[in-house]
């Protein structure tokens, strides 16, 4: 009993700190309109190669690849900087998806299993190889963690940057961009088909949220929204396993409830001082 209850806690820590850092570079970006279409996409993927009988996750990836790199290509980090209306490619990859999602859904009775797993997610089925994917994923993201936090950083100063960029300035962009692109799309997938779609989000967006607003620094920024999303990770795991709740709801309420508590507690700091 313990191990059925202990890789699947494993699993969701692990697929939590990924997706708190993912959140970290759209907050940066002002980017998470492009989480929702992405994850939305990777769902859609995923339905469809249910449907025709094809593996799951590298459709996925690909819908999600897709998605991500469209947006992206609408403008550089799809943020209020370079377009005028940064939610407008976004909310329309996202209408899409969830149009193919509703109607695979309502015709096929494989593609509406298929798609309330995207909802709903796969943790409490985790079992040790999906630890070993997701442990897999962090050490690499571990490795590539400075060329990826200088990058959201040096973002910052685009445009005025990219003027005084020499060909082999722009070349190694050009390699970073496909770095972030790729390890995002992975990070994505991978937390849209272990927590389910609105649960992912919600790591994604709350814990980024929530530490901007008390972190001087940003290494406070980083190690603060890693220790939000793994505290709403354990706190949402107790009512899962104590009293036999659904997770995923569980978990975008404890995200939602941590950062509610800590933007609070900021307001009330700065009122006293």
């Amino acid at each position: 009993m313990i191990d059925l209850l202990l890789w699947p806690l494993v699993n969701g820590l692990l697929v939590a700190s990924l997706l708190a850092l993912a959140g970290v570079a759209l907050f940066l970006r002002g980017s998470g309109w492009q989480a929702l279409a992405s994850c939305q996409s990777a769902a859609a993927g995923g339905v469809v190669a249910s449907t025709m009988g094809l593996a799951v996750t590298p459709v996925a990836l690909l819908a999600a690849l897709v998605a991500l790199g469209v947006m992206r290509r609408a403008g550089p980090g799809g943020d209020a900087r370079t377009s005028g209306d940064p939610a407008r490619m976004p909310l329309a990859v996202f209408l899409l998806a969830t149009a193919l999602t509703s109607l695979l859904a309502a015709n096929l009775a494989a593609a509406s299993l298929a798609a309330a797993r995207w909802v709903e997610g796969e943790i409490l089925f985790a079992v040790a190889s999906d630890v070993v994917w997701a442990f897999g994923l962090a050490v690499l993201t571990l490795a590539a963690l400075p060329k990826l936090t200088g990058r959201w950083l040096a973002e910052q100063c685009e445009p005025d940057c990219s003027a005084q960029a020499s060909a082999a300035g722009v070349r190694t962009k050009r390699l970073g961009q496909g770095l972030d692109l790729m390890w995002m799309t992975l990070v994505l997938v991978l937390g849209a088909r272990t927590l389910g779609v609105p649960a992912a989000l919600a790591v994604l967006l709350f814990p980024a949220w929530a530490a901007a607003r008390t972190a001087s620094s940003f290494r406070g920024f980083l190690i603060s929204s890693q220790l939000l999303a793994l505290a709403a990770m354990v706190a949402a795991w107790a009512p899962t396993v104590l009293w036999d709740q659904p997770f995923a709801p569980s978990l975008v309420l404890a995200n939602a409830a941590l950062a509610a508590m800590v933007v609070l507690a900021s307001f009330t700091r700065r009122g006293l001082s």
